[in-house]
């Protein structure tokens, strides 16, 4: 049985016998760890077992740390400002947890968490560009790995394994985790020294084809409980030392056969498998090669990472998938909401909806006033309950500046729920007149005539329109047009003597081939001619 004491572990060992739980003295003192020009102080608080770097710049390159050993430090806090994390700056901190890294920080130097048996795991924000060997390099049994922000541009994870933004370089495969199998991303092509140590959880490891450059000690640690390797690479070249384990008896590697992977086996006197048609499968996690659903079962493919070859395994039926599906309700028909089934068309609920049987303005005839109006709309359903703007109809009108005499539309149209377009006129007319009373001259009796007077309304006016009649609902009423918005007065003769003439006045705008009326606010006045 061949015995081999990790390299790391004895270095660990004498850094422990030298500096021991007296180290360092702290109380509560500031230790000045800045370099090159970095301005990094350290402060440790006692109470709980935490040590704080705060400051700006780079912080101290180290070959040992000054917090190796025994001292009772639990957390590390980097704040904001600090750029670099010097090399072997936490190395061998036995009783280091947790450590926090700021966004700040670009580069991580060599050795910098390495040995630091109780460390949990790493979070890597996405300003670091650069991190130096065996960064995060640990003996303890209970790292689960380093975890990199997704918008890391030079590093990236694939379960706690750290890997550079391409995935072609493995730096670091944790310790800790329930991985029993571990499968490396099939674009890894290096694996970087001592990528792994003391996988406590770990039983095989899959190699790809891929991988060109393995690493000296990969998987190494006494507590390594690695016991096959499976190389699919037949010219993989492999270096002195793939892995240290108590007992050699206990690890198998598989490969071709007249592989590389064979021969080393071989010379070191290790099991070797050879992988063929016989494989023993290692199958992943499984894909979806056929989605279940109410209508019919599924399928998951597993694909062997050795050999390539297939199982598959059936999926249930799912249950349905509703989703609501509207045929949208008219200005004439009801529509409908049914919870359908996206799949097999089973509809679980129905609901009606009421087409939208009235739309009405507020008014369609408007008196200029010199400022915009319109009218307002509402909408109701058949059954008579009030639609909502915007949400179930929108309202368009013709000319958002509607102040002048003139026609103007506006437009509804039916949305969300509904469907359908209906426009209406309405119309702004220009300002009424009034009789001048008749104390003032308003009114004037002549032979077999009469004389009228008004007030004058120029402002959005062509002229005026005069009606008299004899009766007083203006049956077979005489009008008289003036085109002159300044003349306010009129005087009809070669009437009958001595008889009653009803008459009104109002305004008009000619527009185009359009003619626009005024209310007769003048109201009715009545003459007697003389004889």
């Amino acid at each position: 049985m061949k015995k081999f004491l990790s390299l790391t572990l004895s270095v660990f060992m004498i850094i422990s016998a030298v500096f021991g739980t007296n180290a360092v003295v702290f109380a509560d003192d500031r230790i000045e760890c800045g370099d090159k020009g970095g301005n990094v102080v350290a402060n440790y608080n006692a109470a709980n077992h935490t040590l704080t770097l705060k400051g700006s710049g780079a912080m101290q390159d180290y070959t040992v740390s000054l917090w190796a050993g025994d001292v009772d430090i639990t957390d590390i806090i980097i704040e904001n400002g600090i750029t670099h994390i010097g090399n072997s700056a936490f190395a061998a901190m036995h009783k280091l947890e947790n450590i926090s890294i700021p966004s700040t920080v670009k580069s991580i130097g060599k050795n910098a968490f390495s040995g630091s048996i109780w460390l949990k795991s790493v979070n890597l924000p996405a300003s670091v560009e650069t991190i130096g060997a065996g960064a995060f390099r640990t003996t303890g049994v209970v790292f689960n790995g380093v975890f990199v922000d997704k918008n890391n541009k030079s590093f990236t994870d694939v379960n706690g394994m750290l890997l550079d933004k391409n995935k072609e370089t493995l730096y670091l495969i944790p310790s800790a985790g329930s991985t029993v199998v571990l499968e490396i991303p099939d674009t890894v092509k290096t694996i970087v020294d001592k990528a792994a140590v003391n996988c406590v959880n770990l039983k095989e490891v899959v190699i790809p084809e891929s991988v060109t450059v393995l690493g000296d000690e990969v998987f190494t640690g006494e507590k390594s409980a690695v016991e096959k390797i499976t190389i699919l690479n037949p010219k993989l070249s492999l270096p002195e030392q793939l892995t240290l384990v108590t007992d050699t008896e206990k690890l198998t590697i598989a490969g071709y056969d007249n592989s590389t992977a064979q021969k080393y086996a071989k010379a070191l006197n290790i099991s070797f498998e050879v992988i063929d048609k016989q494989c023993k499968h290692i199958f992943d996690n499984g894909k979806v090669t056929k989605k279940a659903n109410c209508k019919a079962t599924g399928i998951k493919t597993y694909t062997c990472s050795l050999c390539g070859e297939t199982k598959t395994e059936t999926i249930a039926k799912t249950g349905h998938t509703y989703k609501n599906v509207v045929t949208k309700a008219t200005l004439s028909k009801n529509g409908k909401i049914e919870n359908k089934c996206t799949v097999c068309g089973k509809i679980s609920k129905t609901t009606t909806i009421n087409y939208a049987k009235t739309i009405k303005l507020n008014r369609n005839v408007i008196t200029t006033n010199g400022t915009v109006q319109r009218p307002t709309v509402t909408v109701t359903d058949s059954k008579g309950k009030a639609l909502t703007y915007k949400k179930d109809f929108t309202v368009t009108y013709s000319n958002f500046n509607s102040k002048n005499v003139g026609r103007y539309t506006v437009t509804v149209k039916l949305i969300g729920n509904y469907s359908g377009t209906k426009t209406f006129p309405y119309y702004i007319n220009p300002k009424p007149t009034e009789f001048v009373p008749s104390n003032k001259g308003g009114f004037k009796a002549i032979s077999r005539g009469f004389t009228i007077k008004w007030n004058k309304q120029a402002s959005q006016t062509t002229g005026y329109q005069i009606q008299y009649a004899t009766k007083r609902d203006f049956s077979n009423a005489a009008t008289i047009t003036i085109a002159n918005p300044n003349t306010t007065s009129y005087t009809s003769k070669g009437r009958a003597g001595n008889t009653r003439y009803y008459v009104r006045v109002r305004t008009y705008k000619k527009i185009g081939n359009g003619t626009f009326y005024s209310n007769w606010n003048s109201g009715v006045k009545s003459v007697v001619t003389l004889r």
